[in-house]
């Protein structure tokens, strides 16, 4: 059985371009809860790509602890939608 790593979704989220695929993978990468993800995720926030920063957020909505604390409470804050807003709100909430 092949077990996926943080590194492995990282590396085919980077030589992919399609969103699908891409929403995919944040999904996977949420639940590694690895911190080395924690850098794409992030960079999948505060993108031009909605799908993408709906994705992250519940990706890191998913995390086994409160690394992400910080990045939910600011897309609260500053989310280009209310829906993204109340999101990261319920995701902040979450994880506390």
């Amino acid at each position: 059985m092949t077990t996926v790593t943080s590194v492995s979704v990282r590396a085919v989220y980077r030589r992919t371009s399609a969103i699908p695929a891409r929403v995919a993978l944040l999904e996977i990468l949420g639940q590694t809860s690895s911190d080395a993800a924690l850098p794409l995720l992030r960079e999948s926030l505060r993108g031009n790509t909605p799908e993408l920063a709906r994705s992250a957020v519940l990706a890191l909505t998913e995390w086994s602890t409160p690394a992400p604390l910080g990045d939910l409470y600011a897309m609260a804050q500053s989310a280009p939608t209310p829906a993204l807003s109340v999101l990261a709100l319920r995701g902040y909430l979450k994880l506390l």
